[in-house]
């Protein structure tokens, strides 16, 4: 558990707490998730079934974003506690991810995330998505952060395209914000997504996301060109957008993510992220 001994004191009473409060037992940490998050499975005496308790250690819209959501091809939100940031959550099973259909069924993957950005990109719901951020105002970022690593031409691109895409003629939906293959998971039958950041945006902006990942098996291939291509071109056909937008959107997502990663994250993906901007450039 990458914690310091405060934090785990603090979050043994937490885990106390909670426990009481929602007659929680047969605790199961899920250690390999301890990033930003406390996660682990547990018993709940009042639902009589197994549950997923999550204890929240960086600030995150995620519980607001899964009440909007309210289980519409999303994990269930089951109950919050706003003082301590715990939730309890649907357990899904088997919970597989989307990453196992990579590479050999990645058409079956566009088409399972394409119904689910149908089905969780709601336009009705931007009426109730108080205090939430948008798209623009994630991308301030790219004017206003000093990278030390990144070079300035590709800052200077992803600044120029994120002016030429704000200001086309969209609609705005509310959206997951984090639509990776780790975030869809599978449900029986059915996939569902978790982990929702929540963002108000154009569409386009959910499937870049997706485009990017998973990582860093993506780069990894030996057709990766010939992956992303593919992928514009089908997500293209499935909504109606146009294709060079979805390549800007998902060259301005990287150079983003390579800002919030020097800004606070791991040297691994900031290099995952700067090498595939350069790499959607070069198609």
């Amino acid at each position: 558990m990458n914690m310091n001994m405060s934090i785990k004191k603090d979050i043994t009473d937490v885990i106390n707490y909670l426990s009481l409060k929602w007659k929680l037992n047969n605790l199961r940490p899920l250690e390999s998730l301890f990033i930003n998050n406390y996660v682990a499975i547990v018993y709940s005496e009042k639902y009589k079934t197994d549950v997923v308790l999550k204890i929240l250690l960086a600030n995150t819209h995620e519980p607001e974003a899964l009440m909007l959501f309210n289980g519409n091809g999303c994990v269930r939100l089951f109950d919050y506690d706003s003082e301590v940031k715990g939730l309890l959550l649907e357990y899904i099973k088997p919970g597989i991810s989307l990453k196992t259909l990579f590479p050999m069924d990645d058409n079956v993957a566009i088409e399972i995330t394409a119904e689910l950005i149908k089905k969780n990109a709601c336009n009705n719901l931007l009426s109730k998505a108080i205090g939430f951020e948008t798209v623009n105002q994630w991308l301030d970022l790219l004017y206003n952060f000093k990278s030390k690593k990144i070079s300035s031409n590709l800052l200077k691109k992803a600044q120029q395209l994120s002016e030429k895409l704000l200001g086309l003629k969209q609609e705005l939906y509310f959206l997951h914000g984090d639509l990776h293959h780790e975030n869809i998971l599978k449900s029986g039958n059915t996939w569902i997504v978790i982990d929702p950041k929540g963002v108000i945006g154009p569409l386009e902006y959910e499937i870049g996301r997706f485009i990017m990942n998973p990582i860093p098996d993506l780069l990894q291939q030996p057709d990766v060109k010939v992956i992303i291509k593919n992928r514009i071109d089908k997500f293209s056909k499935l909504f109606g957008f146009d294709k060079q937008h979805l390549v800007d959107w998902v060259f301005v997502q990287a150079v983003l993510s390579a800002c919030w990663t020097e800004e606070g994250g791991s040297e691994v993906f900031f290099n995952y992220f700067i090498k595939f901007a350069e790499t959607i450039e070069n198609l």
